[in-house]
């Protein structure tokens, strides 16, 4: 898995965390997997929970939502794991965008694509105008990609 723009700190003490918020071995490995740029659906199935499919999207949607994971995620951001806050340039948001473009989910795929399009659509245009737009567009899934 490509970590552009995820920082996944080494001296996190996952068994620290999964001390302190009563997570399981599970919870942890999903909970890391999230850290390093896996959307839920991905990172249940690297845990290691079972199903496919729908059933797995429910499965990690539901485990997102557990007030222990949510609880292992903010120990985890405040460590510093996961996406950052602050924006990326240009070429990184376009190399993003590819990168959903190629990805293996379909939805995820078209939207990417379109996303694509639309930057190149916008780069004809107007070229000076195409950072903001990127940065108003580049929603997938409901989540504004960042880098760190």
């Amino acid at each position: 898995m490509e970590n552009v723009g995820i920082a996944v700190p080494s001296d996190l003490n996952w068994l620290e965390g999964q001390e302190q918020t009563g997570c399981s071995d599970r919870q942890v490995k999903f909970v890391q997997a999230l850290m390093q740029g896996a959307n839920k659906t991905q990172a249940a199935r690297e845990a290691g929970y079972a199903g496919e499919g729908s059933t797995l999207r429910s499965s990690a949607s539901q485990l997102a939502k557990s007030h222990k994971v949510r609880a292992l995620i903010s120990w985890a951001q405040i460590g510093g794991a996961g996406p950052s806050d602050v924006s990326g340039d240009q070429d990184e948001l376009k190399r993003i965008a590819w990168r959903h473009a190629r990805s293996k989910d379909v939805n995820r795929s078209i939207r990417g694509t379109e996303l694509v399009h639309k930057i190149a659509a916008q780069e004809r245009e107007a070229p000076e105008y195409v950072g903001r737009a990127i940065l108003a567009a580049l929603q997938i899934d409901g989540v504004t990609l960042r880098r760190g």
